[in-house]
């Protein structure tokens, strides 16, 4: 979860309400973007004009609202991205929506293809200076803390459901943990990595990531005060093989490098300067461990318990 004292107030208490109801009855994904949702999504196309000048942003606005109309199958309700996101009168429909967001990268990737660098202003000497995946980074930020089922892949807005990750381990994962409350604990921590990558702190995310793969060996019966302990006693109990030390090994060679490669990019604080595709890494592989470890001890419990026999008269 993100540091809820770096938060205004209404927002902390919005995250604070949302992890009680996701805990209590899992992650719903939503296909309706509100008011807020909108407005933080255009927001993170007004950011992607790096120069700031709006002698860009008129260029773009224009091209992006050709862009749709020429290749929308819809009958549009607005003919620019400001009314499509920001009209508070008469809102896009779902649909129409989704084609504005899933044109903006493509239009900033062929308008800066074609004008990075060079002049906006010839009066004050601007530069074109446009960053599409800035944009794309931004956007997934702002979909996955609101929950909506929709996410940039290389640029290009997808269903959740398209993305393998999601498919295999993801939903699996929630699935898995919403279903018990034996893993409650576990659920939170893994819905705080979640909210930090949709809030920018993916340091605090691979921080609750680990804790989401500690409660889980906890949750099973393992005791330990870190995870070398929580694996080497979770093999005595036979919930774990020789061989899964493995798994540890290589949970802890991922966070090793993680945090080398942070730490080579200019500061000693590894865990501070993140970046989102450590964190996401990070979670993917900590969810498919989750699995891997339930579903293995699940096997162990239901080998282990005593069959009844039936009565043969």
């Amino acid at each position: 979860m993100p540091d809820l004292d770096d938060l205004l107030p209404s927002r902390a208490a919005f995250i604070r309400a949302r992890g009680e109801l996701e805990a209590a009855n899992g992650v719903k994904w939503l296909t309706e973007f509100d008011e807020r949702v909108r407005f933080r999504l255009y927001a993170a196309y007004d950011q992607s004009y790096m120069s700031g000048h709006y002698g860009t942003s008129n260029l773009v606005n224009n091209a992006l609202g050709s862009f749709v109309s020429d290749q929308s199958q819809m009958r549009l309700s607005h003919s620019s991205a400001d009314g499509a996101f920001r009209n508070e009168v008469e809102p896009s429909s779902t649909d129409e929506l989704l084609d504005w967001l899933a044109a903006i990268p493509i239009v900033l990737e062929r308008f800066a293809a074609e004008y990075n660098g060079t002049q906006s202003d010839e009066e004050y000497g601007f530069t074109h200076n446009l960053n599409p995946k800035r944009f794309a980074g931004l956007a997934n930020d702002v979909l996955l803390e609101a929950r909506i089922g929709y996410t940039f892949i290389n640029n290009r807005l997808k269903p959740r459901s398209d993305e393998p990750l999601f498919l295999a381990v993801v939903e699996p994962v929630e699935a898995l943990l919403t279903s018990n409350s034996r893993f409650a604990a576990v659920e939170t921590a893994y819905q705080q990595a979640q909210s930090s990558i949709a809030s920018g702190q993916y340091g605090a995310a691979i921080t609750s990531a680990g804790s989401a793969l500690q409660t889980t060996l906890e949750a099973l019966g393992a005791s330990g005060s870190n995870l070398g302990a929580l694996f080497a006693n979770a093999r005595s109990r036979g919930f774990l093989m020789g061989h899964d030390a493995k798994l540890l090994e290589s949970y802890k060679s991922l966070v090793d490098w993680a945090t080398a490669d942070r730490s080579n990019r200019g500061t000693a604080h590894g865990a501070a300067t993140a970046q989102r595709a450590d964190a996401d890494m990070t979670l993917h592989v900590v969810a498919a461990l989750i699995i891997r470890l339930i579903k293995h001890a699940e096997l162990q419990e239901y080998t282990a318990a005593p069959k009844s026999v039936p009565n043969v008269e």
